[in-house]
């Protein structure tokens, strides 16, 4: 047996091993359904994207199941690939765990630091959310990180105060009275104070922009980098042939705007990055620099300016006099205001009456269901794609 089949019996059998109740639901799924599931590919002329549920959605979640059991399948493989770095990271983990177990002095310490390694990974992890999926990534940004910095900002103005403890608690309340002296609160002193949850958001945006770099690099053949040349019209077409002709002749600077500017056109930087060759290096240092230092900051300092005190009473005086839609849009929103500022200094008020916050829970719901059901049709179109690209390989 040859070293890449021994390779590939060992990915199946760490598969069914780890992943037991996933591939038992997969099995449910397709013994209860498989008169609906076709063995190959819908032939032409079908649409992908007609592969959605609302449209198919048995075989939708049945490609979707596929896909994600082959993403297991190819993060198994790349493990094993890197024996040395999964033992690196597994035996730091297992050090951790121990750590925790074990009675000392480093007990303090431990729980000291962990509340804000916490406190960061959270925002890490919504930045990649932010800037994962191709353009269909959850927009973390709107949902999470401006929310925060709105709060904070309302806070730091009604209480007088910056004296609020880090990591933030879910509900901000003023410091007592006489335990704390009142400051002057300005836009770059609350800035000062949350700079770096957005420094970890864009860090985690960074972090997002990796797969669409790699899956283009990797697809890259030798083959592909003759005909560039020769096909160099008929590959860049429109934006992307701005795009590519601007990273060839000013590489690392045209990355590092693209990052820094809010634009949906990141996604398409990337793939053209990794289709021509730049380095990883080049790649990435100026995306983590335009996305963490510069555009999430950007966005803070923005937010901040707009929900500081003064900007708000102007923003609402302005709103009182558009036509028709003024008073209306006037009233919840300024007792919505209202209710925030009461909670800062009691703690809780009744919004079960605010009309304005259960729109907003609404669409924090509706986002992060659009978000899933988004990935779902995403990975089940991979899968077809796939499967197509199979059958095309083995036909010739």
């Amino acid at each position: 047996m040859n070293q890449s089949s021994s390779q590939a019996l060992l990915v199946k059998r760490c598969q069914n091993l780890l992943f037991p109740a996933f591939y038992s639901i997969k099995v449910v799924f397709q013994a209860s359904l498989s008169r609906h599931i076709p063995k190959m590919p819908p032939k032409p002329p079908f649409d992908p994207q007609n592969l959605v549920l609302w449209r198919k959605p048995i075989l939708t979640l049945w490609y979707f199941l596929n896909e994600v059991c082959s993403c297991l399948r190819s993060l198994l493989s790349a493990s094993l690939d890197h024996k040395k770095l999964v033992l690196f990271i597994s035996m730091l983990f297992l050090s951790l765990a121990i750590g925790y177990q074990l009675p000392g002095a480093h007990q303090d310490a431990l729980k000291r630091y962990e509340e804000k390694v916490f406190w960061w990974a959270y925002w890490v992890f919504l930045g990649v959310l932010s800037s994962a999926g191709m353009g269909s990534g959850l927009h973390t940004f709107v949902l999470f990180l401006a929310p925060f910095l709105i709060k904070v900002t309302i806070a730091a103005y009604e209480c007088e105060s910056l004296d609020f403890p880090t990591p933030y608690p879910q509900e901000f309340n003023c410091p007592e009275e006489e335990n704390v002296s009142k400051q002057d609160v300005s836009i770059w002193a609350i800035w000062a104070k949350v700079c770096l949850e957005p420094l970890m958001w864009g860090f985690g945006t960074a972090l997002g922009e990796l797969p669409p770099y790699f899956i283009s690099k990797s697809a890259r053949t030798p083959k592909d980098r003759e005909k560039d040349k020769n096909e160099e019209e008929d590959y860049c077409v429109g934006v992307k042939t701005r795009i590519s002709t601007l990273i060839q002749k000013y590489g690392f600077w045209t990355i590092f705007l693209m990052a820094a500017i809010p634009n949906p056109l990141f996604d398409l930087a990337g793939m053209t990055c990794g289709t021509l060759g730049v380095p990883f290096g080049v790649f990435f240092g100026a995306t983590f620099l335009g996305k963490t230092f510069v555009k999430s900051q950007l966005q803070t300092v923005s937010i901040i300016f707009m929900f500081s005190d003064h900007h708000v009473d102007a923003f609402m005086d302005l709103l009182s006099k558009m036509p028709f839609i003024g008073e209306a849009l006037n009233g919840p929103i300024l007792h919505f205001i209202e209710q925030q500022k009461t909670k800062l200094h009691h703690g809780h008020v009744d919004e079960s009456s605010s009309y304005l916050a259960l729109l907003l829970n609404l669409f924090v719901y509706a986002m992060n269901g659009y978000f899933l059901v988004t990935i779902v049709n995403s990975w089940a179109q991979d899968y077809y794609h796939k499967l197509c690209e199979a059958k095309k390989a083995k036909e010739n």
